[in-house]
């Protein structure tokens, strides 16, 4: 039997190979694609082998709780519950994973003290603190040439500050809150599709978070303006908003 540890570290070069060749493909739409694709399953199986390790460390520690603990058994916790469901993203609709993150990321902002209310639509709201009205949107990854993307948008001049919630784990976002200052200085170089809506182009390389500005502004770094952790989803809170 082919050892598992051999065929993971034989997949991980081939993705080396692949990101290389994705490099050299620039030109070649047909073989680009394909490297993309590939690219975008093994992405997609990492996360899924990420998963079951996860899972496998909390078998395990159940059972060492249960070699020292003995039989007293601790009630379960809404991690645990969400844990044990196995829900993600990827199972829901496009419209219930925007709901699901939308309602997490204000159930946070209540315990932070940040009382919010809607003002208009499902994408304008109002921070009660100070008056400041943001538009919060929400967006799968995607991969594009082998580098992990989320295109996300607004409503034009509807918004002073923006809160981007872009997906990165299989129950957890990643939010940037890009404040009233950066959207007044580089709000007018976004561009604008067909219906109105603000383009906010995210792609991350490594730990830094950027965002595409059209020429002459081009790429710029908005790690600063994410939070450092996670915020990791929960599918089965009382509904916020």
């Amino acid at each position: 039997m082919t050892n598992t540890t051999d065929i993971w570290n034989e997949l991980l070069a081939q993705k080396a190979a692949v990101l290389a060749g994705i490099g050299d493909s620039r030109h070649d739409n047909v073989k680009l694609r394909q490297l993309t694709e590939w690219i975008r399953r093994e992405l997609d199986l990492e996360s899924k082998h990420k998963s079951i390790l996860s899972e496998a460390e909390c078998l395990i520690a159940e059972r060492q709780r249960g070699v020292t603990e003995g039989s007293a058994k601790k009630p379960k916790s809404k991690a645990d519950l969400e844990a044990e469901a196995g829900w993600k993203f990827a199972d829901l609709s496009k419209q219930e994973r925007v709901k699901v993150a939308r309602r997490s990321y204000f159930k946070r902002q209540e315990e932070l003290g940040n009382h919010c209310e809607q003002v208009k639509g499902k994408t304008i709201y109002r921070r009660k603190i100070d008056g400041a009205e943001f538009g919060i949107t929400f967006s799968i990854d995607k991969v594009d040439k082998g580098v992990k993307k989320w295109f996300l948008g607004l409503p034009k001049n509807l918004f002073q500050e923006a809160v981007l919630l872009c997906q990165c784990g299989p129950r957890s976002v990643k939010v940037i809150h890009l404040p009233k200052e950066f959207c007044e200085i580089y709000g007018k170089q976004l561009s604008v599709g067909k219906k109105g809506q603000v383009k906010f182009n995210i792609l991350r390389e490594g730990n830094k978070w950027r965002i595409e500005v059209p020429q002459p502004v081009g790429v710029l770094d908005v790690t600063n303006y994410a939070d450092s952790d996670e915020l990791v989803c929960s599918r089965y809170d009382d509904e916020f908003i």
